[in-house]
């Protein structure tokens, strides 16, 4: 969260507690399911199974997710319906575009070469990259909130 704050922006406890939070009773619990319920759909590690199961993780999982997500996350920081549906209009598309070129790859590395018990624990892990981005895009204010740090001119 520091990598994107502005000089003298204080590190966020409360935006950070809501994505833990998020991460402990929505995003787990889901992917624990979706990935049992994708193996025992789809078992076994075949080119075509993997490529079937990374298709429907980002095709019909992923565009469902970010749609209850987003929203989830708004509710969390007091957003009216409003404020959270145009959030969600704002950043949907371009988070599911960006979604696969991040997801895609690590999932096709996660549902070929993990094994079951560890397909949550490696998203996890991959999902920390992530998780940054969509704090930072959630937090976004648009282009004239970014700051660029020239060096003194000494």
């Amino acid at each position: 969260q520091t990598c994107f704050n502005a000089p003298g922006e204080r590190f966020d406890f409360a935006r950070s507690a809501r994505f833990t939070l998020l991460g402990g009773v929505l995003v787990a619990p889901t992917l624990h399911v979706w990935y049992r319920s994708l193996g025992q759909a789809l078992p076994g590690t075949a080119a075509r199974t993997t490529l079937a199961r990374v298709a429907l993780d980002q095709l019909v999982f992923t565009p469902v997710f970010l749609a209850v997500f987003f929203p989830s996350l708004g509710v969390l920081e007091g957003k009216s319906v409003e404020q959270i549906s145009s959030k969600l209009e704002e950043i949907w598309m371009p988070t599911i575009v960006r979604n696969w070129a991040w997801w895609g790859p690590v999932q096709l590395v996660n549902f070929r070469y993990m094994p079951a018990r560890y397909q949550v624990l490696f998203s996890n892990m991959a999902g920390l990259v992530w998780n940054t981005y969509l704090s930072y895009l959630n937090s976004y204010k648009g282009p004239e909130s970014v700051v660029l740090h020239q060096p003194d001119d000494a």
